[in-house]
């Protein structure tokens, strides 16, 4: 029964997202205006975009709203890279909410800009961000396209210092559309080039990236003692800085590599040392693939309590991922709606 007392929580439920509202909008107008008083352009320019990197991920609308006046700004004061920079910056916002359509078209417009400037480093990572935004709506060949045309202007500008450090990602990235297209030598061969490039630019984490990729296309093909040897050489390039983080994730796909190779020994010792530092590092979607692991491991050996075990926790965690999906989801929807409402 609706009564006073509903009434009261009703109007105080409202208060407070008012309040919320309020103090979120006027947080915004504080870092706008502390934003629009640095007078000089470039300044301000890299100010908009130091702190749109630093809330991206917690406040993808703060960063559209802000992107927006800042594109406004830029074409105010008739400054082109500076527009572009703001395009980039709305596009990496709406990408976050998965609104990729308009992550798409401003993009585009990021990369028109760019290349109307000669700006090859960022036109290769305008190319780079559209890719990304095809493969998350399972458009592979615009992808592989997108990919080709940034390896080509890398290839045509490796002079340039700053395009030349961009290689061996750009490699990587083409060398996994291959692998996911099956086509594994192709892979292979550029992961090589990526790691060769990477190992000469003295990128030890690209070097790894590519290494522990490469380890999974020769996995993929039936190429165990090669994929073995790759990843002995990504777990000899972990820095002690790291925390355990690279080697968590590589340890995780030993295991899985030596349970097809058959060694369910190793691959328990591997996952339960993965497993140790996962909890550890809190990384949520490396568990669920170690206890599945896990599972096969003790269902193989027909240690079935273990094997139980380890399927309870593999159904709680999946359960954890996809309560933590939908919120994601929501949240997305909310952040998508509110920004159309302003359009």
């Amino acid at each position: 029964m609706f009564n006073f007392v509903s009434m009261r929580r009703l109007t105080t439920t409202v208060l407070f997202l008012l309040y919320t509202l309020f103090a979120q909008a006027s947080a915004e107008d504080t870092v706008l205006a502390r934003l629009m008083r640095i007078s000089n352009d470039t300044q301000r320019m890299n100010a908009y975009l130091d702190y749109a990197d630093k809330v991206l991920i917690d406040n993808p609308k703060e960063v559209i709203s802000l992107g927006k006046i800042f594109l406004q700004d830029a074409r105010a004061s008739g400054k082109l890279l500076h527009e572009a920079a703001a395009d980039k910056m709305i596009a990496e916002g709406y990408d976050v909410i998965a609104d990729y359509p308009r992550a798409l078209q401003y993009f585009l417009e990021a990369l028109r800009i760019h290349k109307e400037l000669k700006e090859y480093r960022s036109q290769v990572t305008d190319l780079l961000g559209i890719a990304r935004v095809y493969e998350l709506t399972d458009d592979m060949p615009a992808q592989r396209k997108c990919i080709e045309e940034a390896m080509t202007i890398s290839d045509q500008h490796a002079d340039n210092e700053r395009v030349r450090q961009k290689r061996p990602f750009v490699l990587d990235y083409l060398a996994t559309v291959y692998k996911k297209e099956g086509r594994y030598d192709t892979a292979i061969k550029l992961y090589n080039d990526a790691i060769v490039l990477a190992r000469k630019e003295g990128n030890k984490f690209q070097e790894m990236e590519s290494l522990c990729n490469m380890a999974i296309a020769l996995k993929s093909d039936k190429r165990y003692d090669e994929s073995l040897a790759t990843y002995n050489k990504a777990m000899a390039l972990v820095e002690p800085s790291d925390e355990g983080y690279a080697e968590s994730i590589i340890s995780d796909n030993m295991a899985i590599l030596f349970f097809e190779m058959g060694d369910l020994r190793q691959s328990e010792l591997y996952a339960l040392k993965a497993m140790t530092l996962q909890q550890k590092l809190h990384i949520t979607e490396g568990l669920k693939d170690v206890y599945e692991t896990l599972v096969k491991i003790y269902t193989k050996e027909k240690k079935y309590p273990e094997a139980l075990d380890y399927s309870m926790k593999l159904t709680a965690i999946k359960d954890s991922i996809l309560n933590g999906e939908k919120s994601q989801q929501i949240k997305q929807l909310q952040t998508k709606f509110d920004t159309e409402a302003k359009d």
